[in-house]
Order: C-alpha cells, then structure tokens, then sequence
C-alpha cells in the first residue's frame, strides 16, 4: 500500500468518525445539562421537605400537652446534668493521670542524669 491509499482510508474515516465524536459530545452535553436540572429539582424538593418537617414539628409541638412538655423538659435536664457529673469526672480522672505521668516524665529524667553522672 502507498502513502495516497493510507490517505484515502484516513479521508474515508474522518468523516464517520468526526459524526461519532460530535454525537459523543453531544450526549455529554445533554447528561450535563440533565444533571444540573436534576440537582436544582432535588434542592427543590429538599427545600420543600425542610419546610414540611417544620410544620410537622410546629404541629406536635402544638399538639402535646403542657404537662408532657414539661416531663420531657425535665428528663432532658436530667440526662444533661447527668453528662455533665460525667465530663466532670472524666476530666477529674485525666487530670489525675496527668499528674502522674508528669512525676514519671520526672523520674525518668532523674534516673537519667544518675546514669549519665555514674558513666561519666
């Protein structure tokens, strides 16, 4: 085969070819455009559920009694002094464990400079 015959299977190519590519950048194109629809619906819908629970929750909060609230209200208070009584503790306890990690780094350094002054 010569140059002129690569040439005019190259020529036969090119156009076909060129039809897929610009039929591939279309779909893209259309798949972009889609998605970006596909994402101002979504936020759409996820606006309009937002404001859905917020009146739900407007409506139970009508809905339950004084006295229910005020028993929730309490529980809520306990379980968060109880949280509270356990931060205190846990940072009580770290403190602690400071504390003596501190007289250990100490120790150590001491128990060094003994072997150090002992070797030299």
């Amino acid at each position: 085969m010569t140059l002129g015959d690569y040439l005019a299977i190259a020529g036969l190519l090119m156009v076909p070819l060129s039809l897929v590519c610009l039929y591939l950048r279309a779909i893209r194109e259309d798949n972009v455009r889609f998605q970006k629809s596909f994402d101002k619906r979504l936020d759409l819908f996820s606006g309009r559920l937002d404001g859905q629970e917020a009146r739900l929750l407007k409506v139970e909060q009508e809905k339950v009694s004084h006295a229910e609230w005020v028993r929730v209200v309490a529980s809520q208070r306990y379980r968060q002094d109880q949280t509270r009584e356990l931060v205190s503790e846990i940072n009580g306890k770290l403190d602690a464990t400071l504390g003596i990690t501190r007289q250990m780094t100490r120790a150590s350094d001491a128990l060094e400079k003994l072997a150090e002054a002992g070797n030299g």
